[in-house]
């Protein structure tokens, strides 16, 4: 129902206009997330509730939406094999991979600001990673060799590379 119909309607009392208006508002609001979470490339919600409100510059306030905060499930991408191709666009930023093998990396480059994570299980293999991937400092980062153990990446893009180093080593996974 469009919001200029609810008065117009004869014989509806104010609380069920009132109500009508709370819907559409409700309505209104989860368009907005929505929209806002396909822009961000955010697949779901949190459980925590959380207040998101757009204040114009004369510090008036245009909406406040009362919702739960956005986080992204991790991905599991498999099996590494000998090569694996990583895509942090179509896939999301938080991805995990089981090592079968001493793998070669490919990154599909995320947009430039990109961030997330990337857990690696270890099988005692080689990883190698490819050239639009630059270790923090320009050191590659040993990571674990302990079968069933995970190393913990973060990486961060630019307009040209992944960024990448180790949030954490040797990780027990349960």
């Amino acid at each position: 129902m469009a919001f200029s119909n609810i008065w117009s309607n004869t014989g509806t009392s104010d609380s069920t206009a009132a109500n009508s208006i709370d819907n559409e508002l409700n309505k209104a609001r989860l368009d907005i997330a929505e929209r806002l979470m396909a822009i961000l490339g955010i697949a779901d919600f949190t459980l925590d509730p959380i207040t998101l409100t757009a204040i114009q510059s004369n510090g008036s306030i245009i909406i406040t939406i009362n919702t739960k905060l956005p986080y992204t499930p991790e991905y599991d991408a498999g099996n590494s094999g000998t090569t694996k191709t990583l895509d942090f666009i179509a896939n999301g930023p938080c991805q995990r991979l089981t090592m079968t093998g001493n793998c070669t990396l490919t990154i599909t480059q995320p947009p430039n600001g990109a961030s997330g994570d990337l857990l690696v299980v270890e099988g005692g293999f080689a990883l190698t990673w490819p050239s639009n991937a630059e270790a923090e400092g320009d050191t590659t980062p040993t990571p674990t060799t302990t079968a069933g153990k995970g190393t913990l990446y973060w990486w961060r893009s630019t307009a040209s590379k992944v960024i990448y180093g180790i949030a954490g080593t040797n990780v027990t996974l349960s």
